[in-house]
């Protein structure tokens, strides 16, 4: 049997050390590969963290647009869980970018 929950669980690691590493490009991919497999089983918080750091990689390529659309996404699955984590993601969608993702 495919576990694809403990899968997505292992693309967020994967993304986080290519992202450790500068390789975004790479990160990005284990993300989209993330959600895809939380999407899947109905992981409805995995996949709105998993669209969060996949928002995160796409602002650190200046790629805003795609950025602010999976932050907008995983914002209102927060908001829908009642999430405290939606507040912040406003806050960014709201222009107000965090320290470690600004000028990158």
């Amino acid at each position: 049997m495919h576990d694809l929950y403990a899968e997505g669980v292992l693309w967020i690691r994967h993304a986080g050390a290519h992202r450790h590493r500068g390789e975004l490009r790479e990160a990005l991919e284990c993300l989209n590969s993330s959600v895809n497999c939380r999407r899947a089983v109905d992981d409805a918080w995995g996949t709105a963290e998993a669209l969060t750091l996949r928002g995160d990689v796409l602002a650190q390529l200046s790629d805003e647009g795609a950025a602010r659309r999976s932050w907008r996404e995983a914002q209102m699955a927060f908001e829908a869980l009642g999430d405290t984590r939606a507040a912040e993601l406003r806050e960014r969608l709201d222009g107000a970018l965090p320290d470690s993702l600004a000028g990158q």
